[in-house]
């Protein structure tokens, strides 16, 4: 059946998600961070802080180039979303490289995303990342960040 006047949304693997209203808020970077830690830490300068006047559906996707540097055979970094501080443990990515050379950059894809329904207010996402044991550094560069608001 038809969707009543001013109703737009998308399809979900379960039926339809109604909208009313929908906002979309991206947020780009090209530079190089890097970090030696084997914690978490939040990815500098790469936030995106948003108002929601009402409870809604958000959607959000995150690309970039992770990498790692390695003194070993392979290694791995994580990389991971966060909201209002806290972490999404269903987005950790990790990413992995081998290497036939000491000390070498290897770089790879890096995708997470997450829908969550969050309260009227504002709120901010970041990502964090971390190196694992086997590699002396995580790098992560190009990377781009959308959030799509579905007010229903």
């Amino acid at each position: 059946s038809p969707l009543p006047a001013g109703t737009f949304g998308l399809w979900a693997p379960d039926g339809f998600i109604a909208t009313t209203q929908t906002h979309v808020l991206q947020v780009a970077d090209a530079t190089g961070y890097q970090t030696t830690s084997t914690s978490y830490v939040d990815l500098a300068n790469f936030a995106a802080t948003f108002a929601l006047k009402r409870k809604a559906t958000v959607i959000i996707n995150v690309t970039m180039q992770g990498g790692v540097g390695l003194d070993s055979a392979y290694g791995h970094a994580a990389y991971r979303l966060t909201i209002n501080g806290n972490p999404i443990p269903e987005t950790v990515v990790w990413g992995s490289a081998n290497s036939s050379g000491a000390f070498r950059d290897k770089w790879f894809p890096v995708a997470t995303h997450t829908m969550q329904s969050l309260p009227a207010g504002t709120h901010s996402v970041g990502v964090q990342f971390a190196r694992g044991t086997s590699a002396h550094r995580a790098i992560i560069a190009n990377r781009v960040m959308t959030i799509l608001v579905l007010y229903g």
